[in-house]
């Protein structure tokens, strides 16, 4: 491989083009995103240094409420996968009333800063049109090998990240006027070109 070609292999197998796609569709439909979202994590005695890949946040007019908006932020993890890669997942094989995933819980709400509550039904209603998985895997399709680690590294990420977004908006909340609070709305989404 020539050098001239060694970058464009590199920049392909890393997260930035993938990532640079989501961003302008996210910009698109209104958010301002950063890139990077940094956080410490702990797995043992060491505390480590991680980021999610975008930070987007944009604010929604609620429509029952006039002149009224929720701020709604998204950690946004992309995991570009090599053509011959596919995410398989298992659907969940609990009843819907007795599965421990609802609808109403993938796009998180806090209001209890805001000067007026947001119902969740809208929201659950989305959601609800949603296919609910009990497990995914990362399959090579020509060897038929499983990449778990791979799959379950994005997922990690969001869920590390998470604590660190929630904190930063309840500060922020606390140490404003009441008045001026915003309900906020969070989800972590991880994207990838793999088949699904």
């Amino acid at each position: 491989m020539n050098s001239s070609s060694n970058w464009k292999t590199a920049l392909l197998r890393s997260s930035m083009p993938l990532e640079m796609e989501a961003s302008r569709l996210l910009v698109d439909e209104g958010f301002t995103v950063n890139a990077a979202f940094k956080y410490a994590w702990s797995d043992s005695e060491d505390i480590r240094d991680s980021a999610v890949d975008i930070h987007a946040r944009a604010l929604l007019p609620v429509p029952e409420l006039e002149d009224s908006d929720v701020q709604v932020e998204l950690l946004v993890n992309c995991s570009p996968r090599h053509p011959d890669v596919s995410w398989l997942f298992l659907p969940d094989p609990n009843r819907p009333e007795t599965s421990p995933v609802q609808p109403g819980n993938a796009l998180r709400i806090v209001d209890q800063f805001a000067p007026y509550v947001i119902s969740p039904a809208a929201w659950a209603e989305f959601e609800g049109t949603l296919p609910v998985c009990y497990r995914g895997i990362e399959v090579e399709m020509e060897t038929g090998r499983e990449n778990g680690p791979a799959f379950r590294q994005g997922l990690s990420r969001m869920q590390n990240a998470l604590p660190r977004l929630f904190t930063e908006n309840t500060m922020d909340f606390l140490s404003g006027p009441r008045s001026e609070n915003l309900p906020f709305l969070f989800c972590p989404v991880l994207i990838t070109n793999a088949p699904l």
